[in-house]
C-alpha cells in the first residue's frame, strides 16, 4: 500500500504540493524513468492536437489545468485499481469500473493504466529500452488520447444523462487523431472494435446536425438549457 495512504479525505489530498506528488508518482508508478520521460513527451504531444484542435471550445482554466495535469502510468491493473481506491476522493467513487483512466487529486494527478504486450528489453540499454517503449506508446496512443479528452470534458456534468455523451465524444476526438495525425482509420478501427467506432461516428453525425455548439457542450462552455436539450435528444434518437 502507499505510504501517503494517511491521507485519507478529500481536503487532505488536495493539499498536497507538488513535492509530494513527485514523491508519490515515484513510489506508485511502474515504468522506470527512461520510459516515463518518452510516455510523458507523447503524452504532452496528444494533448497539445487536442487543444490546437479544439481549444476555442475549452474554457481557459480546464485547458490549463490538464496541460499542467501529472500522469501516472500503470501497466498492473490491480496496482491501478488500488492506487485509485485509495487515493480517490470518497464521494466522487462511482459504481461502474474506471477502465483506462482517472483524474483526482483537485485536478492535480490522473492516472492512466497501459495496455501491455510481451516482449523481452534489455534494461541496461537505454536505446533499446526507448525503442521498445515507443512501440507501447504506439499501442497505447489512444488509450491516452481518450483519457486526455475526458480530462478536458465538462467537470460539472459527469453522470446522468451526459455520461454516454462524453465516452462517445471522447471516441471521436482519439477518432480524429488517427485520421488527421496517423492518417490511417483502419488502424484505428482495427484496434478499438466496431463498437467504440460506431460510437464515434454517432458523435460525428451529432455534430452534423448541431454543429460547434457539440464541442462546446463537451469541452464545458455555457450554453443555453434549451441548446443542451438539443444536443442530447439528438444524440439519444440515433
Amino acid at each position: 500500500m502507499f505510504k501517503f495512504e494517511k491521507a485519507k479525505n478529500a481536503e487532505d489530498k488536495e493539499k498536497l504540493d507538488q513535492e509530494q506528488i513527485d514523491s508519490l508518482i515515484l513510489e506508485a508508478e511502474e515504468l522506470d524513468p527512461v520510459q516515463r520521460k518518452v510516455f510523458e513527451g507523447v503524452a504532452k504531444k496528444l494533448n497539445h492536437f487536442l487543444v490546437e484542435k479544439y481549444g476555442e471550445f475549452m474554457p481557459e482554466h480546464t485547458r490549463d489545468e490538464v496541460l499542467h495535469k501529472r500522469l501516472v502510468f500503470f501497466t498492473n491493473e490491480d496496482n491501478y485499481e488500488n492506487f485509485n481506491e485509495t487515493w480517490e476522493p470518497e464521494e466522487k467513487i462511482e459504481e461502474e469500473p474506471r477502465t483506462h483512466g482517472i483524474t483526482f487529486l483537485n485536478q492535480k494527478l490522473a492516472t492512466i493504466l497501459l495496455k501491455t504486450f510481451k516482449m523481452e528489453i534489455n534494461r541496461e540499454d537505454d536505446e533499446d529500452v526507448k525503442n521498445k517503449t515507443m512501440l507501447t506508446i504506439m499501442y497505447n496512443a489512444d488509450t491516452i488520447i481518450h483519457e486526455l479528452s475526458h480530462m478536458h470534458q465538462d467537470q460539472d456534468r459527469k453522470r446522468n444523462n451526459f455520461g454516454l455523451f462524453f465516452e462517445a465524444g471522447a471516441r471521436y476526438y482519439t477518432m480524429q487523431y488517427f485520421e488527421q495525425v496517423i492518417g490511417n482509420l483502419e488502424i484505428f478501427e482495427l484496434k478499438n472494435g466496431e463498437i467504440f467506432t460506431e460510437e464515434a461516428r454517432k458523435y460525428q453525425k451529432l455534430l452534423d446536425v448541431c454543429g460547434n455548439d457539440v464541442h462546446k457542450m463537451f469541452f464545458g462552455q455555457k450554453l443555453s438549457k434549451s441548446k443542451r436539450g438539443k444536443i442530447l435528444y439528438n444524440f439519444y434518437k440515433q
